[in-house]
C-alpha cells in the first residue's frame, strides 16, 4: 500500500511528467511507484498526453510466439489491452 500512497500523493502534487519523475526520485520500489503513477496520470490526462518519445521505444519480444522474433509495439499493446478489456 505504501507504493500506491506514494504514487497518488506524487501525482496530485504536480503535472504528469513531473509526477513520474518525482515517483522515480522517491527511491524505494521505483519501478512500481512510477508504473502506478503513470497509470494514474494516464487515467486522468488520457493516452494522448503521453509524449511519443516515451512510447516509441516500447516493445515486448514474445519468446514463445509462433513466429520467432515477434515483437509487440505500442499499437499492438494498445490493441491487446482493448481486446482484453472487452472480453
Amino acid at each position: 500500500m505504501k507504493n500506491v500512497e506514494r504514487a497518488v500523493a506524487t501525482h496530485f502534487r504536480i503535472n504528469r511528467r513531473a509526477a513520474i519523475r518525482a515517483a522515480i526520485d522517491l527511491g524505494g520500489d521505483t519501478d512500481t511507484v512510477a508504473a502506478v503513477t503513470g497509470g494514474l496520470a494516464g487515467a486522468l490526462y488520457g493516452p494522448e498526453a503521453i509524449p511519443a518519445r516515451w512510447t516509441e521505444p516500447l516493445h515486448v519480444p514474445l519468446s514463445g510466439a509462433e513466429r520467432p522474433g515477434t515483437v509487440l509495439r505500442l499499437g499492438d499493446l494498445v490493441d491487446l489491452a482493448r481486446r482484453l478489456g472487452s472480453a
